[in-house]
């Protein structure tokens, strides 16, 4: 396997997870209440508000 100097090794990358989801501004209509809890506390899901907002959260401004 040939890979280009950078690349993320993908079993790394499984076990590092995903973080800090943002959706939004409007949830998708699959999120219910308690799939939006859970998935807040296992993988920090966020909804997006208004752009200022948002980015200074982002930024921890």
């Amino acid at each position: 396997m040939v890979r280009a100097e950078g690349d993320c090794d993908p079993a790394h990358a499984a076990g590092a997870g995903v973080k800090d989801i943002r959706a939004g501004p409007t949830a998708p209509g699959f999120l219910t209440p308690g799939l939006t809890a859970t998935l807040d506390a296992k993988f920090g899901l966020r909804l997006i508000s208004t752009p200022d907002q948002t980015l200074a959260e982002t930024l921890g401004a």
